[in-house]
């Protein structure tokens, strides 16, 4: 994974993991995801503005995926000079096939009994709705029990379209010399060029 990669390399990797085994950073994405559903602007500003110095307290200097990722302006504006890793798939259809019937599909499956129950994961709910939010979703693509037999989440044109309104924001919002547009697939030799 890239995250393992990142830390192989020297950095300290904020991933979901770093959430799920933290009280505090739940908490401080839960007030995120709070702030998030408010529409609030200075809430959610204020609730990012934790989450960032929260971050780099512990130590963290680099992050990845979800939900760390929908920060990454956030780190640019604190830490100008950052550098953003961009990965990409070969292909948005199998990238789409593969997280509708896992990543995706979690929502779903933690808003059904007796899993709804585990506090635990009811955060995690509302903390994947936020992201998937910030990240471009609009409500009504929410799909707590699934949009069909098959279980989803959402449908596959909703997933395409948030993938493709990330990799061009990104690519919009992060200065060239600052972004490295990654796919694993090409080894070690990229990242170390650009890092």
């Amino acid at each position: 994974s890239l995250a393992a990669a990142l830390d192989q390399l020297g950095y300290k990797t904020y991933t979901r993991d770093s959430v799920f085994y933290s009280d505090e950073h739940t908490e401080l994405w839960t007030e995120f995801s709070r702030a998030r559903a408010t529409q609030d602007k200075k809430e959610f500003q204020s609730a990012r503005a934790k989450l960032v110095s929260a971050i780099a307290e512990g130590g963290y200097n680099a992050t990845v995926d979800c939900p760390g990722c929908v920060l990454y302006k956030d780190f640019m504006e604190r830490w100008p000079n950052s550098k953003v890793i961009l990965t990409t798939a070969d292909d948005i259809e199998d990238w789409a096939d593969s997280v509708l019937y896992s990543v995706f599909r979690l929502p779903v499956i933690w808003n059904h009994m007796p899993i709804r129950m585990w506090q635990g994961l009811r955060i995690w709910n509302t903390i994947s709705r936020a992201v998937y939010m910030t990240l471009g979703l609009g409500p009504l693509e929410f799909h707590s029990n699934g949009i069909d037999e098959s279980g989803a989440f959402m449908s596959p044109d909703s997933a395409y379209r948030i993938y493709e309104q990330y990799v061009e924001q990104v690519r919009k919002t992060v200065p060239p010399g600052q972004l490295l547009v990654y796919n694993v697939k090409q080894g070690w030799a990229p990242l170390c060029i650009f890092l």
